[in-house]
């Protein structure tokens, strides 16, 4: 079975809730047929919600899997806080990641797999919270 992708679960309990509290001021005269198809879809949310595998764990790629990902977008982060670009969304091509790196000074870099891990780390999603390094 493929793994289920990470989902915003604040957003997605939120449309559940506002889904449930629309169902309760809806009356029942001439709008069953709306308030049932509602229900299904606040049931199935519901189950969704149950069913949600939490996200992999998001380590920086290893070389390996960084170079199986040709064409493909990464996640870019700079090892040096000072480093003059800024972590962004990239796409790998053969052996550097035509990043045009968003310089904090207006320069475009490029970065090259003969650095990685020495100057900068990509992931496959962008890393949250303490999945930085």
């Amino acid at each position: 079975m493929e793994e289920l992708k990470a989902c915003d679960i604040t957003l997605l309990e939120k449309r559940l809730k506002n889904l449930s509290a629309g169902l309760e001021n809806m009356g029942n005269g001439d709008i069953m047929v709306n308030r049932a198809m509602l229900t299904a879809c606040r049931d199935y949310m519901a189950e969704l919600l149950a069913l949600r595998r939490a996200a992999p764990e998001n380590k920086p790629l290893t070389m390996e899997e960084l170079r199986r990902m040709d064409g493909e977008p990464v996640f870019a982060i700079p090892l040096d806080k000072n480093a003059d670009w800024i972590e962004h969304w990239a796409i790998l091509r053969k052996d550097i990641v035509t990043a045009n790196s968003i310089s904090t000074k207006g320069r475009m870099y490029f970065l090259y797999l003969k650095d990685y891990g020495k100057t900068w780390l990509a992931y496959a999603r962008k890393p949250e919270g303490d999945e930085t390094p």
